[in-house]
Parts: structure tokens; C-alpha cells; sequence
């Protein structure tokens, strides 16, 4: 029914929340839509790669099942990154409040909070040791360049040191070598890689957002929490204009998870399944209609 079109799927970032694209995923593979082209940022080039490839959504979900909820990933540490605990804003994590108010304990010569041998060990377990050329579905993950701004676009190369790129969460990760670059997480350019799935080939973009939502931070009440507001907000804007050049928009509900909330695995997979399945027959009718991007659906959960 869909073979004559090229169906991408933009994946976004968003740590743990990005969870929620094995449900998506679940969904497409149920309604046997064909997925030609996949591109990920951070969290999404993970779930992306994994798919990309071995497209079995069950397989994927046992192994990242197995994966967080084992002792492999409580040595990463990022559990410790939970909300309850510190705040998501890097800025809050170095932040140190006192009875003279807040102050900020960091030595300059620092350049992150973790080492990138803890992100090593996500993805060394969870991806193969393919070259992204070989990969069974076309994939694509995206990181910055530091030095210029640009978005790079991995084509070929190693499937486990491109999607390390993507992950380099500024401040958390150090910024990664890779050639002559010096890349960082690829949500800082292109959190949500619509453009790139085109570019690659595909008609009909599905784009997945997994990002935060104003409606679930407190305002501002220090210089700390004013910083990190306005940058959610440049990077809000950001997702908007991504997805204005999408085919189709699917927002689950995750955008109150932290990002380090990986123990929230089936609430996370339960919400991209449950809207992906609503939005479902909008996006068959695009597919039908052979619209490409001129068809535009963006579910978003409705608010109890």
C-alpha cells in the first residue's frame, strides 16, 4: 500500500523521554508502514541506530529493557542526574545554594561533569559494531561541530562512534574528537533531524518529539533558573521550526520526565505507543495521498 513512497522518520532528542520512540516504533511496525530512512539525535540516533539496524522493535525493546534495569548501566551514573536529586539544567548541577544565597563551584579546567567512556558503555552495549553505510534501513545521526555551529550529518563511518557524537550532551559529556571536529550533542543544532530525513531521500517525514514543555517548569526564581528558562525556550522555538518541515508531528506526553528518568522505561514506551496509535490513520491518509510535505498533522496528548 505504501511502496511507492519513502517514509522517513525524524527522531528527536531528549534523554530517557527518548524512550518513548520504541513505542512509536511498535506502532509503525504493527500497521506494517515501511520505514525507509531514519535520522536521531542524541537519545534518537540510539533508538534509531538500534533499528537501522536490526528493524525488529520487540528485539530492540528487550535489549534497552535489559540494559536500564541492570547493573551495566548504574555504573554510567546517570541515575544519579535524576530530578529528585539535582535539577536537569547543567547549570543547577554545579550550582551550590547556601544561606548568602547561590554560588557556583566549577574548576575552569573542567570540561564536563562525566567522562565519555560512561556514554561508551550505553552505546558499546546497545549498538552493533556496523558501519552506518551497511545498516539494513538508511540512517543518518546527527551531531554539532563546536567550532562552526554547523550540523554535521554522519553518512558512513562507524555507527558506534557517530551516535557517541550525537549523545555529547554539552556540560554532562566532553565535547568528542571525530576526524578533524570537535562535535557535541546534536540536539544543539538540530534536535529534531527533519530536514536531514529529506535530504536523505525520504518523501514523507514522520518527526517525534520528545522534548520538555514550559508548562511543566516553575518560573524563574534566580539568575540559575532564568538562564536555563530562556535557553528551553530558544530550544522550544527550535523544535517549531523543525517541525513546521515535517509531514506529520507526533508529540507524546513525556515532556514532564527528567532526562535522566530511564527507570520510567514502560511509562515512557507506553506513551509514544498510545499516541502514536491515535495518530495512526492521519498518518496512512498522508502516506496515501502521496502529500509529502505538504501534510501536516501534530498530535499532542490533551491535558487532564
Amino acid at each position: 500500500m505504501f511502496k511507492k513512497l519513502k517514509i522517513g522518520l525524524a527522531l528527536g532528542s531528549g534523554g530517557a523521554r527518548g524512550l518513548a520512540h520504541i513505542g512509536v516504533l511498535k506502532v509503525l511496525e504493527r500497521e506494517k508502514i515501511p520505514i525507509h530512512v531514519i535520522t536521531g539525535s542524541n537519545i534518537g540516533a540510539v533508538v534509531g541506530g538500534m533499528y537501522a539496524q536490526s528493524p525488529d522493535i520487540r528485539q530492540i525493546e528487550n535489549k534497552i529493557r535489559e540494559f536500564f534495569t541492570g547493573d551495566d548501566f548504574k555504573k554510567t551514573g546517570l541515575h544519579l542526574f535524576r530530578q529528585e536529586i539535582q535539577p536537569e539544567n547543567f547549570f543547577g548541577q554545579i550550582a551550590h545554594r547556601s544561606d548568602d544565597g547561590l554560588s557556583i563551584q566549577w574548576d575552569k579546567k573542567r570540561i564536563s561533569l562525566m567522562k565519555q567512556n560512561r556514554l561508551g558503555t550505553i552505546v558499546e552495549h546497545l549498538l552493533g559494531d556496523r558501519l552506518i553505510e551497511n545498516t539494513r534501513i538508511k540512517f543518518a545521526p546527527v551531531a554539532t561541530n563546536l567550532e562552526t555551529g554547523e550540523i554535521v550529518v554522519f553518512r558512513s563511518g562507524s555507527m558506534r562512534e557517530a551516535v557517541k557524537a550525537s549523545a555529547s550532551i554539552p556540560g554532562f559529556l566532553p565535547p568528542m574528537q571525530y576526524r578533524d571536529m570537535v562535535l557535541v550533542d546534536g540536539a544543539v543544532a538540530a534536535s529534531i533531524p527533519v530536514e536531514p530525513a529529506f535530504n536523505l531521500g525520504a518523501d514523507f517525514v514522520i518527526a517525534v518529539n520528545v522534548g520538555r514543555s514550559l508548562e511543566h517548569e516553575t518560573m524563574p526564581s534566580n539568575v540559575i533558573d532564568i538562564l536555563f528558562r530562556t535557553n528551553l525556550i530558544t530550544s522550544l522555538r527550535n523544535d517549531i521550526m523543525a517541525c513546521e518541515k515535517a509531514s506529520v508531528v507526533i508529540k507524546p506526553d513525556v515532556g514532564h520526565i527528567h532526562w535522566a528518568e530511564f527507570d520510567k522505561l514502560p511509562e515512557l514506551i507506553a506513551a509514544g505507543e498510545k499516541y502514536t496509535e491515535t495518530a495512526i490513520e492521519i498518518i496512512k491518509m498522508g502516506i496515501r495521498k502521496n502529500s509529502g510535505k505538504f501534510v501536516k498533522y501534530e498530535f499532542e496528548t490533551e491535558k487532564g
